[in-house]
């Protein structure tokens, strides 16, 4: 992770900090938040790896 990269992780981590502090006292609402920042971070990483099977799969037919 470059200098910029991190800059942006951190800004990031405040901004979830934050949120997560407004809503600490409703354990209700901390739950379903948490499972958003879950489902949305899951939904990225597969999206990422689908994004790139398909480029490993181009090459492999290019090779061909």
């Amino acid at each position: 992770m470059n200098e910029s990269q991190r800059r942006k992780y951190d800004i990031l981590l405040i901004r979830l900090m934050m949120i997560s502090k407004t809503i600490k006292n409703n354990d209700i609402e901390k739950e379903k938040w948490k499972y958003q920042r879950y489902m949305q971070d899951y939904l990225a990483t597969i999206s990422s790896v689908d994004d790139n099977v398909g480029r490993v799969l181009d090459y492999l037919e290019e090779q061909d």
